[in-house]
């Protein structure tokens, strides 16, 4: 077995100028990276304050026709498109209170991206037509648009010419305090 020469050094240390050039390089590599951590802040951030915003208890008193005041509970979903095998967000809302073509518990509403006030994105609507056959769910196409961050308008595309819509409302927390 081979032994160290007590005498040769561990590790050799730089010329001035290296250490210079490796400090200058650092600190700029440590002010590039305090940028990027600035702007990943500012991007979950905005990204928390869209999920605030959106994510809650809505109701509606004229999409679901004459059930009467209905409530749901939207949340983020992560989509993933099969085909570029990309991710975005999207709303889905799963009914608080049901009526007899779509129950409690199941989903009524979901979006294909996420909405951004005053454009509509595409959205799918459950359906069922009859409420005594339980495997007669399906989804008609539908675009929901986010008039403000308070309010949002759904609509339903049953054919081509009939179409109904309706408008939700995010419940104010506030009230409840």
């Amino acid at each position: 077995s081979r032994r160290r020469n007590s005498q040769a050094p561990l590790f050799a240390l730089a010329d001035d100028d290296q250490d210079a050039n490796t400090i200058e390089k650092r600190s700029i590599e440590n002010e590039i990276d305090n940028e990027d951590d600035d702007e990943r802040d500012e991007l979950v951030e905005a990204v928390i304050l869209k999920l605030e915003e959106s994510e809650g208890l809505w109701y509606s008193d004229d999409f679901y026709g004459p059930h009467g005041r209905e409530w749901v509970k939207v949340s983020v979903s992560l989509v993933m498109n099969e085909k570029t095998a990309a991710a975005t967000t999207a709303l889905v809302a799963t009914k608080v209170t049901g009526d007899p073509n779509i129950p409690a518990g199941c989903v009524t509403f979901r979006t294909k991206n996420w909405p951004s006030v005053g454009t509509g994105v595409p959205a799918e609507i459950h359906v069922r037509a009859d409420p005594n056959d339980p495997n007669g769910f399906s989804w008609l196409s539908g675009e929901l648009t986010l008039v403000n961050d308070k309010t949002m308008r759904l609509l339903c595309s049953y054919s081509p010419i009939l179409q109904s819509q309706g408008t939700f409302y995010k419940e104010n927390d506030e009230e409840e305090e």
